[in-house]
């Protein structure tokens, strides 16, 4: 069968949905039954996904998901690193209990991943440039993740404290 049989016609089956968005099942149920992101209606006991609501979704996805490279990802990393073996790890995660390197590394790992999923996102979609605190503050908590953004090629301090809070 090819795709111009399975997607003719305005309303998709399930597993039309998730053929034409190409994307995992797994996914597609997050998407649909958890966060009601993808719109839908029932017929007769059957969900039923509009062609024009998907490729809407489709678009806001496209739109929104920002994709770090390896070298983004390893400054991450390397930053996370930092955290625990300077001995803040205690105070900057959140988690209870004791955790072992590794996974207060992981912990710090998210938040930082997120801080420049943020930061990619506010220079690719707004042509925006921030600067995030990247230091590591031994005797608190950092107070501001942001610590600059540039207008007309100045740096500008943000009046409101920024801290961003990503992850679980």
């Amino acid at each position: 069968m090819d795709n111009i049989d399975l997607f003719e016609g305005e309303n998709f089956t399930r597993k039309e949905a998730i053929k034409y968005l190409e994307i995992p099942e797994k996914s597609f149920y997050n998407y649909f039954k958890y966060s009601k992101e993808i719109p839908s209606t029932k017929l007769r006991n059957r969900w039923q996904f509009n062609k024009s609501n998907l490729d809407k979704w489709k678009n806001l996805k496209d739109y929104r998901t920002v994709t770090l490279s390896m070298d983004e990802y390893r400054k991450c990393f390397e930053f996370a690193m930092r955290m625990v073996y300077s001995g803040v790890s205690s105070h900057g995660t959140g988690i209870r209990g004791f955790r072992s390197e590794v996974q207060q590394v992981d912990d710090f790992i998210l938040g930082i991943l997120g801080e420049h999923g943020v930061k990619k996102f506010l220079k690719d979609k707004f042509n925006l440039p921030i600067e995030l605190d990247m230091s590591v503050h031994i005797d608190h908590i950092t107070p501001q993740d942001i610590v600059s953004y540039k207008k007309n090629n100045k740096s500008i301090e943000p009046k409101l404290g920024v801290t961003l809070h990503i992850g679980t």
